[in-house]
């Protein structure tokens, strides 16, 4: 309240006796000027009394009326409730007038406006000292009253009330008796002295004042809300909004009476009296954010989104727009929209760093993304929780968070650790113990920690299968699994019943399936695992784990030798056709169930079945073989032999006793088959071995070249790079002219271009491209990568020249479209953007068009022609390109690129935009793919110049500096610190530049710009 603005009624005397004064003749015109003013401020006409008091001291600062004028001057920007500018000049008439006879006056400004500016430490100092110097003056109570509310503010309860108690015992006038009761009560309150805040605030009441009883009332609600009696609460807020309706007490009532509801649970009642606060009103904004919450609760959740978007707009930047959006976010988990909350729970964070739900915020954003699986972000939101608020670093919450992004990531030794001392911790809630020993449950089981895992889950066993806790009866499935992992089947086969019995939701029965199936294999219970086996099938026929079960219950069925057991299973494993590795093991065991049962042609059937259907496997020779086992234990003598003649063994043993034309070919295809499935099985030691033998059989052959560059191929296939080269320069040393010897030249150089041996690739490339003795497909390859070197060493010359060569002679290349693009690249180096456009119009159509395929490369044609419109100078060609990479592809990794363009074609263009500029050049630099490249560190130089264009010669400073500090290219270093030391310079910080330029020499002496700084030195004044 501004006191001043209602006892200016006392004012007007000292303008009489100021106005009786004899005046001086020659100050006429000044003292003319001051009554001005002081008419002005006697007709409250606070805004021009003001300005004229100001005028007047700007014009007459030695006139015998300055002070005065001062004083007055601070009186009429406290009524203006400008109370900063007022307190200024309280605060210089005091120290130019401490003998003034309106000093009194001045003091107590001086402590209204600290109060007003919610500087209550120093305004209990200035309000202590007027009531000390000045008692029995006209404002002390008014000062008091401050006084006591300063204090409350500063939580010092004790001093507010012994300055409030003897005001009220004054009984001053109703406006600040009623204000003080209720400062008083709020002390009380704030020291849970519950019964004398009510009696105070009951007081209040009875003063039955229209401007006071209602707030009464309402201290009457807010204690019984601070008590959790919300509907009492509610009761008394309702009768305000009845019985005073249209204050500003009844629209806050209205809003609390509907909190209280909504804390009572009554959501309903809740959003019909929320509806009552004035849309006007200053409680409209927060009325909103919980007339959305009734929606949430009331599973409304669109309407809710829709309200709390409304709410949050009218919120603008205030603490209450980071409330609502906090609510937001809440409303979007429960929709299972989860990325959209986390991103809100960041804005949030982001936007309000200082707010008390910054911390919330960033641990439910961690949460949602560790869900999600972007470990990455979850770890960065974590790093930068425990960083601004490191009070919470042994906070139980976070560290059980912490322990499951540990066992999110598999480092599950660290999350055991972690998330056993949660564990231990005291928790303040039933619901905290439950989860915090579920989420050590499910990290000592995937630790193997079967034993400790059986035990945590034992010492809360009856609180797992109390039905309330259904959010943790995963944790029953896991000691299932547990025990089944330590051999003990009954009690797998207990808690699994148990886990079935209690679960309601039958898309999370699997899991419990899973284990019982395999318990009541191994206790040879097999009509039980039958009945579970079905029941998969049945419920959860496209799990993949239904069929892994099925096929472990008939391996441990033939494990214990239940050969018909296992039959059962493996013929029921066999329908999952889908899944090749499951569909061979489960065919494998049905045969040698069939051969374990004395079946032997249902046996042989099976094992051809395999051989057949799975020629390539690593059970192929064997299937072949104990096909002619069975075939031979059936006695069909002719047919088994046929049999064993796939062999490998039985082909090298006739290679080596035959002189048969065709048996190297056998022995040669045989073992190369068996190497091939070794390398496929990733047993490269066998492969190898096999290889090898192969390479000194036919070591005089000329099928040797043949062998070794397969074996160099295998290899290079499998990423054994060392040892395909390695067999490549054998081949080489052998068959130096050979007709594979172009595939191990190029496979070679390849090796050398990948350990960035460029000059070594390039030449190899440059000559197995003219060889005319090596295949198309050899040269084709070797001419490709001529060109991308030299494009990476930005030769563009040599572009154009090889460029035109794999045109001319692989124009049908499946890579002469990614010639032509650097083609154009290299056009556009050197001056002929015509030519270049040609070339990158004619690529981009064919993509347009189906005709060329679009992938990640591609892409970059849309920049190239962006950046040919501007060479050419058509800059309103540039955002239209733009838009239509973005429509094709919006997650584009070359939109960075592109976005560099835009802001170039800003920056340089007539009438330029340097901020829209800016903007583009800032996009690349925060870009996901973008930032830290060489175009980034180019693009925040761009910033930096467009600040200096601009003769913003700060910002630009601070802009050259980040390319210095923030990036690893030397020459963008050099320029950007050569150019921060010329900013400093304009901006008259010779000692700043001094260092820049030293440091540019001392740390890139080589650079050209290293001179220029030398020079720019000797041109600093002395001793800089």
């Amino acid at each position: 309240m501004n006191t001043l603005f209602t006892r200016t009624c006392q004012r007007p005397l000292l303008l009489v006796m100021l106005c009786l004064a004899p005046l001086p003749a020659a100050a006429f015109d000044a003292d003319s000027d001051f009554m001005f003013a002081a008419g002005l401020f006697k007709k409250q006409r606070w805004q021009y009394a003001a300005d004229a008091f100001e005028g007047f001291l700007n014009q007459h600062p030695e006139h015998p009326r300055a002070s005065l004028a001062r004083l007055y001057l601070g009186l009429s920007l406290n009524s203006l409730e400008k109370y900063g500018p007022a307190r200024t000049h309280f605060q210089t008439f005091i120290t130019e007038n401490p003998d003034s006879r309106n000093l009194a006056d001045a003091q107590y400004g001086l402590g209204e406006c600290s109060y007003y500016l919610k500087n209550y430490k120093p305004a209990v100092e200035q309000l202590s000292l007027y009531l000390k110097d000045h008692p029995g003056h006209n404002l002390n109570q008014w000062a008091s009253l401050l006084l006591g509310k300063s204090y409350n503010a500063l939580d010092d309860h004790a001093n507010a009330e012994r300055v409030l108690e003897p005001l009220i015992a004054q009984k001053p006038p109703i406006g600040i008796l009623a204000d003080a009761l209720i400062a008083l009560a709020g002390s009380k309150q704030a020291q849970n002295q519950t019964e004398p805040a009510l009696d105070l605030f009951q007081q209040v009441v009875d003063l039955k004042s229209a401007a006071h009883t209602p707030r009464g009332l309402a201290g009457v609600a807010s204690v019984h809300m601070a008590q959790k009696d919300y509907v009492k609460a509610a009761e008394i807020y309702d009768r305000v909004v009845t019985e005073f309706s249209g204050t500003p007490v009844a629209a806050s009532s209205a809003l609390n009476s509907g909190i209280a509801k909504f804390q009572s649970q009554n959501y309903a009642q809740a959003l019909t009296t929320l509806q009552n606060v004035p849309a006007d009103s200053s409680a409209s904004t927060m009325a909103s954010l919980w007339k959305a919450l009734c929606r949430r609760e009331l599973g409304e959740l669109d309407i809710a989104r829709e309200e709390l978007a409304s709410a949050f707009a009218a919120a603008k930047d205030t603490p209450l727009a980071a409330e609502i959006l906090f609510n937001r976010a809440q409303v979007e988990v429960l929709d299972q929209k989860k990325d959209v909350a986390a991103q809100m729970f960041m804005d949030l964070a982001d936007r309000w760093p200082g707010n008390s739900r910054v911390a919330e915020s960033l641990f439910n954003a961690a949460e949602l993304k560790m869900d999600a699986g972007d470990l990455p972000m979850a770890s960065r939101l974590m790093e930068r929780l425990q960083k601004e608020h490191p009070e919470l670093a042994d906070d139980p919450e976070l560290s059980l968070l912490q322990g499951r992004m540990l066992l999110n990531s598999g480092k599950t030794d660290e999350a055991i650790l972690l998330l056993q001392k949660v564990a231990e911790a005291d928790a303040s809630s039933e619901r905290k113990t439950m989860q915090r020993n579920y989420h050590l449950i499910r990290a000592l089981y995937k630790g193997e920690r079967y034993e400790d895992a059986a035990a945590a889950y034992k010492k809360l066993q009856d609180r797992f299968e109390d039905p309330k806790w259904n959010a943790y009866f995963g944790a029953i499935a896991l000691a299932s699994r547990s025990r089944l992992e330590l051999e003990q089947y009954d009690e797998a086969i207990q808690l699994a019943d148990t886990f079935l019995k209690l679960e309601q939701n039958p898309a999370k029965a699997a899991d419990a399936l899973y284990g019982r199936a395999i318990a009541n294999c191994q206790l040879k219970q097999f009509q039980q695992a039958d009945a579970d086996l079905a029941q998969l099938m049945k419920d959860f026929p496209d799990d993949p784990q239904t069929w892994a079960t099925t096929l472990q219950s008939a391996e441990i069925a033939w494990q214990l030798k239940e050969y018909a057991a296992a039959a059962r299973f493996f013929k029921l494993a066999v329908q999952r056709k889908s899944e090749p590795k499951l569909h061979l093991s489960a065919l494998s065991g049905l045969a040698w169930c069939h051969y374990r049962l004395d079946e032997f042609d249902q046996a042989a059937t099976v094992f051809q079945d395999i051989a057949e259907t799975y020629p390539e496997s690593d059970a192929a020779h064997e299937s072949s073989f104990m096909r002619g086992v069975s075939l031979r234990d059936a006695g069909k003598k002719d047919e088994a032999a046929a049999s064993f003649l796939a062999t490998y063994e039985a082909l090298e043993k006739t290679a080596q006793e035959s002189s048969a034309p065709n048996a190297d070919r056998y022995l040669l295809e045989s073992g190369r088959n068996y190497a091939r499935l070794k390398f496929a099985g990733e047993d490269t030691k066998a492969a190898d071995a096999v290889w090898e033998k192969l390479a000194e059989r036919f070591g005089d052959s000329e099928q040797l070249e043949g062998i070794l560059d397969e074996w160099a191929y295998v290899n290079l296939q499998a990423g054994r790079y060392d040892r395909s080269d390695e067999i490549y320069r054998r081949l080489l040393d052998k068959f130096p002219n050979g007709k594979f010897a172009g595939q191990a030249r190029l496979s070679l150089a390849e090796s050398d271009m990948q350990a960035n041996r460029l000059d070594n690739a390039l030449a190899e490339f440059i000559e197995i491209a003219a060889n005319e003795d090596y295949r198309a497909a050899e040269k084709e390859a070797a001419l490709y990568h001529v060109v991308d070197i030299k494009a990476a060493k930005r030769q563009w010359e040599d572009v154009l020249k090889f460029g035109k060569e794999f045109a001319e002679n692989y124009a049908n290349s499946p890579l002469a479209p990614n010639v032509g693009l650097l083609y154009a690249e290299g056009l556009l180096d050197q001056q002929q953007p015509k030519e270049a456009k040609t070339t990158l119009t004619t690529l981009r159509a064919a993509v347009v068009d189906g005709q060329l395929k679009a992938e990640p490369w591609t892409e970059r044609i849309w920049v190239v022609l962006a950046e040919t419109a501007l060479a050419e100078k058509r800059f309103t060609d540039i955002d239209p390109i733009a838009a239509e990479l973005e429509q094709r592809n919006a997650e584009s990794r070359f939109l960075f690129q592109m976005r560099d363009v835009q802001g170039r074609r800003w920056k340089t263009q007539p009438n330029p935009d340097f901020a829209k500029a800016r903007d583009y050049f800032a996009s690349v630099v925060s870009d996901e793919v973008g930032k830290g490249t060489e175009t980034a560190a180019r693009c925040q130089f761009l910033i930096a110049e467009t600040w200096l264009l601009e003769k913003n010669y700060q910002n630009a400073v601070k802009e050259y500096y980040r390319v210095y500090l923030n990036y690893a290219f030397d020459d963008w270093r050099a320029r950007g610190l050569f150019q921060a030391a010329g900013c400093e310079v304009l901006l008259q910080r010779p000692e700043a530049a001094s260092k820049s330029y030293k440091d540019l020499v001392k740390e890139f002496p080589g650079s050209e710009l290293a001179e220029k700084a030398k020079a720019k030195l000797d041109q600093l004044p002395p001793g800089r």
